[in-house]
């Protein structure tokens, strides 16, 4: 059981994640659940290391992708190779409602865009400049909204708002917990990076 969090605000993109891991009764530590990729795209994934494994099989190469095209790139090119994987590697399930069902579902974040690949294997634009994911989403979404709501009286940046979303969702649902983990990734040193 998981909850990632993140928000994209002012040329940075931030996520964070709690580390609790559950295997049947079985609860611990499992480590972070949200990656770098490349100089400039974030991922946080919810539900089984799949897709983590999939990225690592698929060495795609996210080095050079313009924060402009990441959203393209992940619709046209990732998606689709991502639900060919999940057939090819039987992964998916169907739910009680007979809908197919991917075996995760990830946020990826850069410094211009969010996007949520849902666990029906559909890639989503995420507008509102903030997004959670996994069983603790609704707890971080209203953090999110909250912090996005009062920022200029509170003074959260992206980084304070994403961690205490996790901290919201691990303090109130049962599913999350562990310790948060966080990276972020900036349009400055994108540029910085490029030149």
């Amino acid at each position: 059981m998981t909850v990632i969090a993140a928000r994209v605000r002012d040329g940075r993109a931030d996520i964070a994640s709690d580390s609790q891991t559950r295997y049947g009764a079985l609860t611990f530590d499992g480590g972070t659940k949200i990656r770098q990729l490349g100089t400039n795209l974030l991922i946080g994934v919810a539900g089984t290391p799949d897709l983590l494994v999939f990225l690592e099989e698929l060495q795609l190469n996210v080095g050079n992708v313009k924060d402009a095209d990441v959203f393209r790139m992940l619709r046209e090119e990732l998606s689709p190779l991502w639900r060919a994987w999940c057939k090819e590697h039987e992964k998916l399930r169907t739910d009680a409602d007979g809908h197919i069902c991917y075996p995760c579902e990830a946020i990826f974040a850069w410094p211009q865009g969010l996007a949520l690949l849902a666990d029906d294997g559909h890639l989503v634009s995420i507008r509102d400049g903030y997004t959670a994911a996994g069983s603790g989403a609704s707890f971080a979404l209203g953090a999110l909204f909250s912090a996005n709501t009062y920022e200029d009286l509170h003074g959260h940046g992206n980084k304070d708002a994403v961690i205490d979303a996790v901290l919201a969702a691990s303090r109130h649902s049962p599913s999350c917990g562990g310790e948060v983990h966080h990276l972020t990734v900036s349009a400055e040193a994108t540029a910085a990076d490029a030149d």
